[in-house]
């Protein structure tokens, strides 16, 4: 009976295949399923209006949205963001303005501010779909343990040049400030300060950020990055007062200005300066780390509210120092006016503020990325010394072997899992001498 019920339903099956496989019934199949596909892509595209509510895969957010190491609210995450934006760089805008004339300069301006807005989310969504932490260990997870090497050795140089550049501006803007307050006038009237008296200066300005720049992690330094805005808008203030008055009293001084003069050379010029001006990518993932309830719509929310001040803030204080000099401007505002401008010696103060918090926000990246690379040099050392039979046998990969100690602990940066306070001052120390040994050698920085 068993027998006769199961022959009975392979001749169904049969007579069933038979049908599909005729023309009639295998267009009516294939207009099936090309509609089911087109209801899918229409449902996507629905769907993707509001990408916040789909997730295509598992989201692995390090450490968890609910940890207590996550302190930072939406404000204190976007003035911790913008302090890492902001440094020299608004110093050189006015210049970048005069190659490019300045409509042409507001658009390029605004096309860099959007393309850094994207790769600052691109970033935060490679974290959380991989529940890396930092900007080194989403690179070794896409491009494996050789990309790893490569990234970590360029935002390691990347940071050190940053740190050096940095110096020389503080060198410089402190020396300014100090010889008018002090009205240390030489035999022939001018106010000038040795190279030796420069360089004590320097020192004690990476003395000054030394505790700034062994705190814990970037929430540490909120209140800093709140001076660090302020400082920014002060003296976007100050060139504004003087750029209205120049033009009060010289009206004809805006026949001057170019709107448009694109040429190749000039736009090469100033492009780096419009891109750079947003260079923030190294800290961006220590900021999502310590954001509480870091849900996609609060990280956009940082983000742009983040870029989008930064950008007016640019926008303003580039077109303040153009439309003061035109053409005649400077690779760097400030030497435009003359020593003894005192309305410009409170933008001088605010502008040496930003940079020693621009050394705070870069040391701790720069601190990372050497742990992470002395870490890579130990296991590669390691995989070199353990080439025994035993581990040939076992296939033991790079990713087996102990990486860093961030990885162990939660919550915490690599800077901020080293065992002992100890260690991280002995490297902070050697960083900021390194840097300040080159910044010595280097009379100065002829482009911010």
């Amino acid at each position: 009976m068993s027998r006769a019920r199961a022959s009975s339903s392979e001749l169904k099956l049969e007579e069933k295949r038979k049908d599909m496989d005729s023309p009639h019934i295998g267009k009516k199949v294939s207009s099936l399923k090309k509609a089911q596909s087109k209801l899918s892509q229409e449902n996507w595209l629905k769907m993707g209006k509001n990408s916040s509510n789909i997730l295509t895969t598992p989201e692995l957010i390090h450490p968890s949205p609910n940890n207590i190491t996550r302190k930072s609210d939406s404000y204190s995450s976007v003035f911790n963001l913008v302090a890492s934006i902001f440094g020299g760089s608004i110093l050189t805008l006015p210049y970048a303005f005069q190659q490019v004339g300045f409509f042409f300069g507001i658009i390029i301006l605004l096309c860099c501010g959007y393309a850094a807005n994207f790769s600052l989310y691109i970033l935060c969504v490679c974290t959380r779909r991989t529940g890396t932490q930092s900007y080194i260990q989403v690179a070794r997870h896409a491009y494996g343990s050789t990309g790893s090497w490569i990234v970590t050795g360029v935002l390691l140089c990347s940071t050190l040049f940053l740190i050096i550049a940095f110096m020389i501006l503080a060198r410089d803007i402190w020396s300014s400030i100090l010889q008018l307050v002090f009205k240390l006038v030489n035999n022939d009237g001018s106010i000038e300060f040795t190279t030796m008296q420069k360089n004590c200066i320097m020192i004690g300005c990476i003395v000054v950020t030394m505790p700034a720049g062994l705190a814990p992690s970037l929430y540490a330094l909120r209140h800093i990055s709140y001076v660090g805005f302020a400082s920014a808008i002060t003296l976007t203030i100050v060139l504004g007062y003087r750029c209205i008055e120049y033009n009060i009293e010289n009206t004809e001084a805006i026949k001057q200005a170019v709107a448009t003069d694109f040429t190749l050379s000039k736009f090469l010029t100033a492009l780096p300066i419009f891109s750079l001006s947003f260079l923030c990518q190294f800290n961006v993932l220590s900021i999502h780390s310590g954001l509480t309830n870091p849900t996609r719509e609060r990280v956009r929310k940082v983000l742009n509210y983040s870029l989008f001040g930064s950008s007016i803030v640019y926008i303003l204080a580039g077109s303040f120092g153009y439309f003061y000099a035109y053409p005649q401007v400077q690779d760097d505002i400030l030497l435009n006016f003359e020593p003894e401008d005192k309305v410009i010696l409170v933008g001088r103060l605010c502008m040496g503020i930003t940079i020693l918090i621009a050394i705070t926000m870069c040391i701790h990246p720069c601190r990372d990325a050497f742990n992470e690379f002395s870490s890579q040099l130990i296991d590669a050392i390691k995989r070199r010394c353990l080439k025994t039979s035993i581990l040939d046998s076992s296939e033991v990969k790079y990713d087996s072997l102990p990486t860093s100690n961030s990885q162990k602990v939660e919550g915490q940066s690599l800077g901020g899992s080293c065992k002992s306070f100890g260690k991280k001052f002995a490297l902070t120390v050697v960083i900021f001498a390194f840097c300040a040994y080159f910044a010595i050698s280097i009379p100065a920085v002829n482009v911010v």
